[in-house]
């Protein structure tokens, strides 16, 4: 995994298939620019940052933290994945299980990790709608330890 932001910028020009002058041209900076903040001289604004992930059609978390997948999500993939899983759900209990081994076999990289995107995001939303239960306090602690066994 690339460990520095310019090293993360280089994967995804090269996985886009682009020379830096083209992918300067669609972030709209000079190459010397964009060469200056892959090698460290130059550092971007936050601003640039997202424009940058935004013209390389990548994930600003992982282009400026190296978190998560380099892919965006995108409605059309959660869309994909919502209607596969409610096939699988569906399909009768026998079949369910040969069902999920054979589209599991024909997704694409791309698809693993939106998948992966997806569970984390839905992870991360169930963490947040979980009624968080009370911490004990000072006064019930001590009541409890006064209490006779």
């Amino acid at each position: 995994m690339p460990e520095t932001m310019g090293e993360r910028i280089q994967q995804a020009i090269s996985y886009r298939g682009l020379k830096q002058g083209e992918a300067a041209r669609l972030i709209g900076i000079s190459a010397q620019y964009l060469s200056d903040i892959i090698y460290g001289r130059k550092n971007a604004s936050k601003r640039l940052k997202y424009s940058t992930a935004q013209a390389l059609k990548i994930s600003p978390e992982w282009l400026i933290d190296g978190v998560g997948s380099m892919e965006q999500t995108t409605a059309g993939d959660v869309a994909d994945l919502a209607l596969l899983a409610s096939e699988i759900i569906n399909a009768p209990p026998t079949s369910k299980r040969k069902a999920l081994a054979i589209a599991v076999a024909r997704l694409s990289d791309q698809e693993v990790q939106a998948i992966d995107r997806f569970i984390s995001e839905y992870n991360t939303q169930l963490k947040k709608t979980e009624p968080q239960a009370p911490s004990p306090s000072l006064v019930q602690l001590e009541q409890e330890q006064d209490e006779p066994q």
